[in-house]
C-alpha cells in the first residue's frame, strides 16, 4: 500500500528545469517532462526524466504563462513515443520552497492531465510548480472515467540525485533532537540532524561491513534502516563481524533478525524503525524493499549483487554507497597486501560496470552457481577469506564519511572514490566517469520500465518458513518469563498502608 509520494530528479535535469523556469523572471514560465514511476511497497516516486520545452508561439508570458492546445498535443505525442508518464510544469519565480497551487493552476492542470490521463494508458500524470529558489513541488493526478473529478495526491517534497542528495519542500515535523546528538551540532547542525532523521536508509548484507555500517547508522541518528540479507550466525562469523555473539551462532540466528536488533539497542533517534528481512537482493521481492529507501549501502560480497544495485541507482535514482575490503595472503597464510575501497553510484559519477568493481562474465558465473562468490575485488577478481575486524572497520568508516557527504554536503564538493592500502599507508582518490555509451546511464531515470538484473539466488536456498516470515512479534524465553512475572504479580497486592 502507497504510503507516501514524491518527485526525484537527476542533478542535470534539475539544473537545465531551473535554468528553463526562471529565465523570465519574475514573469512565470511553462514546460512538460516526461516523468517514470519508482513503486515500492511503501512509496511511490515520480521521476522526471526530460523536458519539453515550448516552440515560438507555444507559450504566451503575460505575467503569468499560458499555452497552446499543439504544445499539449505534442507533449502527449512525445510521452506515448518514449513510454513515459506526462507533467505539466510551471513556475512561481518569487516563491520559496513548495508551492501551493492557485485555483486556476488547478483548472489548467487538471483539463490538460486528463487528456494525457487517458491517452497514456496508465503512466503517471502530474502538477509540478518551480519555485525561485529551485524547490520543486507537485501533486499527481488519477483520472477514475472520463469526466469524473481527479484523485491528487501531494507529493511530498523532491529528492535531487546527484554529487549529493538534496532533499526539498520536506517537513520536518516538529522532531525534538535529542541530548545524545549535541555533539554533532558543531559539525552540521540542527538542520543536518533533522536531514539524518529524515532519511531511510537500506543495508545489503549485514555482515562483516555491513554491520560496522548498521550500528554506525543507527548511532549518528537515521530515522529508518531496512536490512536485507538470508545467511545465518555461525561460530566463524563471530570473530569479525559488530552485534552477533555466542548465543547467536549457537542457534543459528539468521542475521537479518540479529542485526535488526542491534539497531534497536544502538538507536538514538526519536521514534527510531528498523526492519530486518530474509531476503536477496538478487530477487524481486527483496530488491522491491529498497524502492523505498532514500540511500541504500552495497556490503554484499558478489559480483551480481553489485550489478543489480549498480542499476538500481541510476534507474531509480536512489544513491548507492559500495564499499568492500580485500586481503590477499598466500596458500600458507604468509600476508601479501591488504585494502578497502569505497565510492558512491548515483548520476553524475562513474558507475559500478565502468569502474570495474565487477565483470559482466563473474556475473554470469554467479548467476549459474558455477563460483561460490566471497568478494567482488579489483578488477573483478574473486577473493575469499582471509577477513579482519579492523580492515573492515576502516572500510565501514570511510563508506560512512562519503555517506555524510552526499546526504548533508558538509564539503560541498564531490568525493571521489576512495581506496586504502594497508602496506603503504596511502588513500588514493580516483574521480570515475562513465563511458561512453554505458547502458546503465542510458537508463537514468526510467524507474519501473528498467528490468533489472534479478532472478532466483542459487545460494538462497534455506528459505524462511512462513512462521518466520509473518510480521509481529516473536517469542522468546526472556518475554515469557517476562509474561509469567508480570501475571503473578497483577494476582498478589501488598496490603495497603492507609490509616482507618
Amino acid at each position: 500500500m502507497v504510503e507516501e509520494r514524491r518527485i526525484a530528479i537527476a542533478e542535470p535535469a534539475h539544473d537545465a528545469l531551473v535554468k528553463l523556469m526562471l529565465r523570465n523572471q519574475p514573469a512565470e514560465e511553462v514546460c512538460f517532462g516526461l516523468v517514470y514511476p519508482s513503486t515500492g511497497p511503501r512509496r511511490r516516486s515520480l521521476l522526471l526524466r526530460k523536458l519539453i520545452e515550448p516552440m515560438p508561439g507555444e507559450r504566451m508570458v503575460h505575467g503569468n504563462a499560458s499555452f497552446s492546445a499543439p504544445f499539449t498535443n505534442r507533449a502527449i505525442d512525445r510521452a506515448i513515443d518514449e513510454g513515459a508518464g506526462l507533467a505539466l510544469i510551471h513556475s512561481h519565480p518569487m516563491g520559496t520552497g513548495a508551492q501551493w497551487p492557485s485555483g486556476p493552476d488547478r483548472v489548467a492542470e487538471a483539463r490538460t492531465l486528463e487528456t494525457a490521463f487517458h491517452a497514456l494508458r496508465g503512466m503517471p500524470v502530474a502538477g509540478m510548480i518551480v519555485a525561485g529558489d529551485g524547490t520543486v513541488s507537485g501533486r499527481e493526478y488519477v483520472f477514475p472515467r472520463p469526466g469524473s473529478l481527479p484523485e491528487v495526491y501531494d507529493l511530498s517534497g523532491a529528492h535531487v540525485v546527484g554529487q549529493h542528495l538534496r532533499q526539498q519542500g520536506v517537513i520536518d515535523g516538529g522532531v525534538t533532537m535529542a541530548d545524545v546528538h549535541a555533539s554533532h551540532v558543531g559539525l552540521w547542525g540542527r538542520a543536518g540532524q533533522a536531514t539524518l532523521h529524515r532519511l531511510r536508509v537500506g543495508v545489503v548484507g549485514a555482515g562483516s561491513i555491513g554491520m560496522c555500517i548498521i550500528e554506525q547508522l543507527a548511532r549518528i541518528g537515521i530515522g529508518e534502516l531496512v536490512i536485507i540479507d538470508y545467511d545465518r550466525i555461525e561460530f566463524r562469523n563471530l570473530n569479525r563481524q559488530y552485534g552477533y555473539f555466542r548465543p547467536d551462532a549457537e542457534r543459528r540466528e539468521r542475521k537479518a533478525r540479529a542485526a535488526e536488533r542491534h539497531a534497536h539497542r544502538a538507536a538514538t533517534a526519536p521514534q527510531f524503525r528498523c526492519k530486518g528481512h530474509v531476503a536477496s537482493v538478487l530477487e524481486p521481492e527483496g530488491l522491491r524493499l529498497l524502492l523505498d529507501c532514500d540511500v541504500v549501502f552495497s556490503c554484499a560480497d558478489s559480483h551480481w549483487s553489485r550489478q543489480v544495485l549498480n542499476t538500481l541507482a541510476y534507474a531509480h535514482l536512489i544513491p548507492v554507497v559500495d564499499a568492500g575490503s580485500k586481503i590477499a595472503a598466500t596458500a600458507d597464510g604468509t600476508f601479501q597486501t591488504a585494502s578497502c575501497r569505497v565510492q558512491v553510484v548515483s548520476p553524475t559519477r562513474g558507475c559500478l560496470e565502468c569502474s570495474k568493481a565487477f565483470l559482466p562474465e563473474n556475473v554470469a558465473e554467479e548467476m549459474s552457481n558455477v563460483q561460490a562468490p566471497h568478494y567482488a575485488g579489483e578488477a573483478g577478481k574473486v577473493v575469499g577469506e582471509p577477513s579482519v575486524i579492523p580492515l573492515n572497520t576502516v572500510a565501514s568508516g570511510f563508506a560512512m564519511l562519503q555517506f555524510m557527504e552526499l546526504s548533508l554536503g558538509i564539503l560541498g564538493q564531490l568525493q571521489p572514490q576512495q581506496r586504502y592500502d594497508f602496506r603503504g599507508g596511502d588513500v588514493a582518490l580516483k574521480l570515475l566517469r562513465c563511458r561512453d555509451g554505458c547502458a546503465v546511464v542510458a537508463e537514468e531515470a526510467r524507474g519501473d520500465l528498467v528490468r533489472l538484473p534479478v532472478g532466483v539466488d542459487p545460494r538462497f536456498t534455506d528459505r524462511p518458513e512462513a512462521e518466520e516470515m509473518r510480521p509481529g512479534p516473536r517469542w522468546s524465553l526472556r518475554s515469557a518469563v517476562a509474561s509469567v512475572l508480570k501475571s503473578v504479580t497483577s494476582l498478589w497486592r501488598p496490603p495497603s498502608t492507609a490509616q482507618p
